[in-house]
This record gives structure tokens, sequence and C-alpha cells, in this order.
């Protein structure tokens, strides 16, 4: 579901994970995000397994 970016801002801020994504005519993909402070291991091995899907 897409969010306004306020609502990405206030996930980021409290410690959550978001995935972003750019535009459909442009690569259409999305890019995992987390605030450098809440980048923990538990964090790092989601990125892991969800980046290679």
């Amino acid at each position: 579901m897409i969010q306004p970016i306020e609502n990405a801002i206030e996930e980021i801020k409290s410690g959550k994970m978001i995935i972003l994504v750019d535009s459909e005519d442009r690569e259409n993909e999305g890019d995992l995000v987390v605030a450098a402070e809440f980048a923990d291991k538990e964090k790092s091995t989601l990125w892991l397994l969800l980046g290679v899907v």
C-alpha cells in the first residue's frame, strides 16, 4: 500500500524499516530503508533475506 511521505518519515523515526518505491515510469523498484541508528543484526538479516527476492 502506498502511503504519503509523511507516514514514511514517522515510521523511519520510530525505528521501522520501510520499502521506498519509485515511479512506475522509472525502474518501478523498491529500496529497503531504515535509520542508521536502528540498523541492528535483525534488520540486516531481513535486508539480506528480502533483498534477494
